[in-house]
């Protein structure tokens, strides 16, 4: 399950394990999602998309791979905006006010310095990509989605972000995995690390390198963001391994990535072009 890493994820996993037909992969991705966004048409999230699935797919094990949607703004759903009478509406109490609790309020707040607006957008937002506010939203996002992913109590692995050519978009995937692994460490999952097959010795991103079977060959795509055949199946070999790991020599069926129709925003293209489906 994820976003379009996922769908290429899910193309490695399925060349790795073409000739074990003990083991089938389920694609359950949807391409521009996120755990910010599922999807901006619909009312709903990561989590409950989750549990759907895995009710009604029953794997044996399930991975998750996402986050490249994610550097952006959060806003959470805030309820409607009372009423400018709203007030003047409700009974009036008789007696001595209730003291306020300053210990509950921010400091602007006990001085009077926040404007409802203010108040609204410090519960709601919305909130910068890697301030404060924005991380831990994020972090609760990241947690309530490994709790629907642990729902059918069977293995879960969830898989780190590459590196990619932007390094704006790099220094932010690498922020990103350090919050993935230390939930994933937190909530007791397996976390595949798949950051050091995809650079150079010197760390920075490299569109070539060893293969699984240390081959060099052409690993990312020409956007610099996914990935080719050779890319792809060695980004499976990581979760290969925790699979493995998880589960010995048994053979599992494994849930993954993709949507039930065909995906509209993904254009075709070759295996090493900008953004084509995995085939």
């Amino acid at each position: 399950m994820g976003d379009a890493n996922a769908d290429w994820l899910a193309s490695g996993l399925e060349d790795a394990f073409s000739d074990d037909p003990e083991i089938g992969v389920v694609r359950k991705h949807r391409t521009e999602s996120g755990l910010v966004r599922y999807d901006p048409r619909r009312d709903s999230e990561w989590p409950q998309v989750v549990r759907e699935i895995i009710a009604a797919e029953k794997p044996d094990l399930v991975v998750m791979m996402i986050g490249n949607n994610d550097r952006q703004t959060i806003r959470e759903k805030a309820p409607p905006a009372a009423p400018a009478n709203a007030m003047s509406e409700q009974p009036t109490e008789t007696g001595p006010a209730k003291p306020t609790d300053l210990e509950r309020q921010p400091v602007e707040r006990q001085h009077g310095k926040l404007t409802p607006a203010q108040t609204r957008q410090e519960a709601y937002g919305p909130w910068e990509f890697r301030s404060e506010k924005w991380e831990q939203a994020y972090i609760k996002r990241i947690a309530a989605t490994i709790a629907a992913l642990k729902s059918g109590g069977v293995p879960v692995i969830w898989v780190g972000l590459p590196s990619q050519r932007d390094s704006d978009a790099t220094a932010d995937s690498s922020y990103l995995n350090e919050l993935y692994r230390s939930e994933a460490e937190k909530e007791g999952i397996a976390y595949a690390d798949i950051w050091g097959g995809f650079v150079d010795e010197a760390g920075n991103f490299s569109p070539q390198g060893p293969d699984y079977l240390g081959q060099t060959r052409r690993l990312r795509s020409s956007d610099g963001i996914y990935f080719t055949k050779f890319g792809a199946r060695k980004l499976a070999h990581y979760v290969e391994r925790e699979i493995e790991r998880i589960v010995g020599n048994k053979s599992v069926p494994v849930a993954l990535p993709v949507p039930a129709g065909p995906d509209p925003q993904t254009p075709k293209g070759k295996p090493d072009s900008a953004a084509p489906r995995p085939a």
